[in-house]
């Protein structure tokens, strides 16, 4: 059993290195990486019953710190908020990921203290991790600014991660890292130590420079005397070596500060973000208890989303504390900072009474990773989404597990559980019971849904109906409550009845498609594309009234969606009821003035109710925003339009 434990802990260590390495930007990859967790968490608690049982670990009293019991109470009303979602697939998803996190907590610290060597092993494993990301974010953004076509066309700027932000996060873990090492004296090669400080100011991430910036302030704050008290005793060649560093510094950062001032000209939508968090606050205090279920923020956004944002889609908050909030209530989120306060005061006590230019013993080092680590996460998720990347939670999860391995008597809370042998066994096999079921079982079946699915829509865009329909349906064998398929396979049906010559049978596949978009929407009813695609198919049949009140309800779901006022008008210009178009299609102008479908239904309107000088008003205005924003007509007849009007007007 020693074997097999020591072999999990390697297992993790490599994970550690995957998770950060491999490229996550397909989609199959995003799901794969979710399965071998799932998996992996549920082999290390398998192994650690084990060795609790077979004697190599075996408590006779469990204990629980202050930062365990608020983990189980975060996991027990992220537990409750999912019970209590709409979205039952979503939430159960994100509810097995929060899992994976609660069970590699709890089996780490055991791994930890069964095997302590591993721990320096951890360490060398992050440290080269980051640096070969950190080179390899360097070469592409390289690549990016010489256009080179291989790293155009295939490679991404931002190297193996998903995105700027998440790396930036990552290499700030390991210069804080780094950083902690060289002050305590202790031996961090130069050359690597550029290389990841060189990739973080690459990533030119304006929340990760701001955020470490936070954390250089705290550390002088916390260490004032003592640095003042140090630096009136350097040498020249010591502020010499700290003028390069600093140096140093400045010049990884620059591209970084000049993002910050210059954010508007590099990417126009860089603060849009400021909007995404006004609509988070409304999905809170629409929901404050529960939220809306774990693993929701992106189906539920576009009904909370900003007029000026339309068109946008994320998945995520950019504010960890909002989307918490949002998705699983208020009280989920005052557990979450109690949990960031309760850890950074626990790591605090095992530190501060040592110099901070002497070296440490490796449980109060490890704290002292860890304090500063979680004050940068923390800092950096005011404005991101990191902490919800894999690689980001394995690595806090090593050190901040290590740290927590160390016991404090002081600590503000200990709860202690005397249980007998039998219980014991009772309450580990419960555990492993529900673990197999949900993280064995249903990750398989989370994920060969989500892949049937993901080639069920390649097989449909590629004209293959027969083989998306055998897909989507292995998709809804695996999982029926998943949404995607039955979508899909509405928009399959849909496909057919255009393709169908005779009547009969075209109405057959739109009765089809009708029955699997009303199944789409029931498992998924803040979901607005079944609908939209069923106000489509009632459109085709002719059914107007019918997509009429199916677009009115679109429209009351949400009302900052200028589409679907768009949609409403052409329904009722088709009902020859142009008066009662114009209403909405101004709403939708209203909304956004660029909308140029808009301009152009709007213009037609005007010329169904015989306001030609209107309609030509309007026509000039969508030309002058196609010049603005140097594009081609899209309808091809807007310039025949207005020569018409023109010459009936003289």
């Amino acid at each position: 059993m020693t074997i097999l434990g020591r072999s999990m802990g390697f297992l993790f260590l490599t994970l550690v290195a995957l998770s950060a390495l491999i490229p996550v930007a397909p989609v199959p990859a995003w799901l794969t990486e979710d399965l071998i967790l799932r998996w992996f968490a549920l082999g290390l608690l398998l192994v650690c019953s084990a060795l609790i049982f077979n004697g190599s670990f075996s408590p006779k009293v469990w204990t629980l710190g202050l930062a365990d019991t608020l983990v189980l109470a975060l996991t027990a009303w992220a537990l409750l908020s999912a019970s209590n979602s709409d979205q039952v697939f979503d939430s159960l998803y994100a509810l097995k990921n929060l899992l994976v996190i609660v069970l590699l907590w709890f089996s780490l610290r055991t791994l930890w203290e069964l095997f302590p060597e591993l721990y320096p092993r951890f360490e060398n494993v992050f440290w080269t991790t980051s640096v070969i990301s950190a080179l390899w974010l360097i070469i592409s953004t390289a690549g990016h600014f010489f256009m080179l076509p291989f790293f155009q066309n295939i490679v991404p700027r931002e190297g193996f991660f998903i995105n700027q932000n998440i790396a930036a996060g990552y290499l700030g873990l390991a210069l804080v890292f780094a950083l902690l090492r060289m002050i305590r004296q202790e031996r961090v090669p130069l050359i690597n130590f550029l290389i990841v400080l060189a990739g973080w100011g690459c990533t030119q991430s304006r929340g990760a420079f701001l955020s470490m910036v936070l954390v250089v302030v705290i550390y002088a704050v916390l260490n004032t005397r003592e640095i003042e008290k140090t630096l009136t005793a350097w040498t020249s060649g010591q502020w010499s070596r700290f003028m390069i560093i600093v140096g140093l510094a400045v010049l990884a950062s620059v591209p970084m500060i000049n993002r910050i001032f210059h954010a508007v000209d590099m990417d126009p939508r860089a603060y849009f973000r400021v909007y995404v968090w006004v609509s988070a606050i409304h999905m809170a205090l629409a929901q404050p208890l529960w939220g809306f279920g774990p693993g929701t923020f992106g189906v539920v956004y576009p009904i909370y989303r900003s007029g000026s944002l339309w068109n946008t889609a994320t998945p995520f908050a950019h504010n960890e504390y909002l989307q918490v909030a949002a998705e699983c209530g208020l009280p989920a989120l005052a557990l979450t900072l109690v949990l960031l306060w309760a850890l950074v005061v626990q790591f605090r006590r095992h530190f501060q009474t040592v110099s901070i230019f002497k070296k440490l013993t490796a449980e109060a080092k490890v704290s002292e990773f860890a304090f500063y680590m979680i004050i940068l996460e923390a800092c950096h998720n005011f404005v991101d989404f990191t902490a919800n990347s894999w690689p980001h939670q394995l690595v806090l999860l090593g050190f901040v597990t290590y740290a927590l391995k160390k016991k404090d008597a002081d600590e503000d809370l200990n709860i202690s559980l005397k249980l007998s042998d039998r219980f014991q066994w009772a309450a580990v096999a419960a555990l492993l019971l529900v673990s197999f079921w949900t993280l064995g079982v249903g990750a398989f079946r989370d994920y060969s849904s989500q892949m049937e699915n993901f080639k069920s829509v390649l097989l449909e865009r590629a004209g293959d109906l027969q083989g998306a329909e055998e897909r989507a349906r292995r998709s809804i064998q695996w999982q029926p409550n998943n949404m995607n398929p039955w979508n899909c396979l509405g928009a399959i049906e849909d496909a057919r009845a255009a393709s169908s010559l005779s009547p009969v049978e075209k109405e057959k596949h739109f009765n089809e498609a009708k029955k699997d978009f009303d199944e789409a929407s029931r498992l998924s009813p803040y979901a607005m594309t079944p609908i939209e695609n069923e106000v489509q198919d009632l459109l085709k049949r002719g059914r107007l009234f019918e997509a009429l009140d199916l677009e009115k309800s679109l429209i009351d779901k949400a009302p900052e969606d200028p589409s679907h006022y768009l949609s409403l008008s052409l329904i009722l210009m088709k009902l020859h009821r142009p008066q009662d178009a114009l209403a909405p299609i101004q709403q939708a102008l209203d909304i956004d003035d660029y909308y140029l479908p808009a301009q152009l239904l709007k213009g037609q309107i005007l010329e169904a109710l015989g306001k030609k000088q209107e309609a030509l008003k309007t026509y000039n205005r969508a030309q002058a925003i196609l010049n603005e924003l140097q594009l081609k007509d899209p309808s091809g007849e807007l310039d025949s339009r207005i020569k018409k009007l023109q010459s009936e007007l003289k």
